[in-house]
């Protein structure tokens, strides 16, 4: 257990420096498809109060941390809810399903969560915010191996507070 989270830091750190994506504060860029751009939305309605609010996790296909139109719809959602709540912030959660070594699951879950933070930010959320951490493959959603499990396992998760 010790090794892996001396793993997951020194990956973690490894990829905080040389992992980061230029954005303009005009687009979110595709980080699969670099030059692939969505423009970032204007009119997002204030979301509901912290307290009946329940960001939804979002999924990934096998072995991509590229944000479909499902997840973005999703994160759009979840931008609102920050940028009408101003004392809330959130800590994205990445997570992979079990095929690959720890230390590729380590590094995938970051690419994840970053993917989302990079999202959330290019649409005005506050950087400071919004946190990552990956877990990997540690904290299965379902147990079990097959694709009904391994789908719902690749995936980032919220933590929403105050400080």
């Amino acid at each position: 257990m010790l090794v892996k989270t001396v793993l997951r830091i020194t990956l973690i750190g490894t990829m905080v420096l040389f992992g980061s994506v230029a954005c303009t504060d005009d687009e979110v860029v595709d980080p699969v498809q670099p030059g692939v751009t969505d423009p970032i939305p204007t009119d997002i309605p204030p979301g509901p109060s912290s307290a009946d609010f329940v960001p939804e996790t979002v999924y990934f296909g096998y072995d991509q941390y590229s944000l479909t139109g499902e997840t973005k719809a999703k994160l759009k959602v979840l931008a609102s809810h920050l940028q009408g709540n101003s004392g809330d912030v959130v800590q994205v959660e990445g997570h992979c399903d079990s095929r690959g070594s720890v230390e590729y699951n380590i590094a995938l879950g970051q690419k994840r969560a970053e993917a989302v933070r990079r999202y959330l930010t290019d649409s005005g959320v506050d950087p400071s915010r919004v946190s990552t951490i990956s877990f990997g493959e540690e904290k299965p959603a379902f147990d079990g191996d097959g694709e009904s499990a391994w789908s719902q396992n690749r995936r980032s998760e919220f933590v929403l507070t105050q400080p």
